[in-house]
């Protein structure tokens, strides 16, 4: 009797970490998709000229881009080794993503305390963040649909 208890609590409490488990990855899965769209929408913004404020603007887009950077690690720490393998390919191009948007991110931020930005210049890095963060949400997508989260 004792051994049935034992096998019963113990089964309920892997249950309840493998739940706990699932929520966590996919809370960072829609953490980090809701940074991309954030990023896409400030971007945009910025490089189609409808922003009202390009500073505010391009703090927001790198707040994101750290946040997106955490979430995208956080993801990657808790993924079985299966599905590291599957999806690190898609892992590295993430990472690389990010780290190019930053530097374009930065390189607005360089271009902003001059006292006369060049706006093509703003905008032109604005359009590649775009771009970097669409290719990172692709291959994010890769990421939920070959491991199934």
């Amino acid at each position: 009797m004792k051994t049935l208890r034992f096998i019963l609590i113990a089964s309920i409490v892997v249950s309840g970490i493998a739940t706990t488990y699932a929520q966590t990855v996919d809370e960072n899965h829609k953490n980090l998709s809701k940074h991309h769209e954030t990023i896409i929408k400030n971007t945009t913004e910025v490089t189609n000229g409808t922003a009202k404020d390009v500073k505010k603007n391009t703090e927001e887009t790198g707040t994101n881009l750290e946040n997106a950077q955490k979430q995208h690690a956080e993801i990657q720490a808790k993924q079985s080794a299966g599905d590291k393998n599957i999806s690190q390919q898609h892992h590295e191009i993430i990472a690389k993503n990010h780290a190019n948007a930053l530097r374009y991110n930065e390189s607005i931020k360089q271009e902003l305390a001059k006292p006369n930005p060049d706006k093509a210049k703003i905008r032109q890095n604005s359009l590649s963040i775009t771009n970097e963060v669409n290719e990172a949400k692709k291959h994010h997508e890769e990421i939920k649909k070959k491991t199934g989260k």
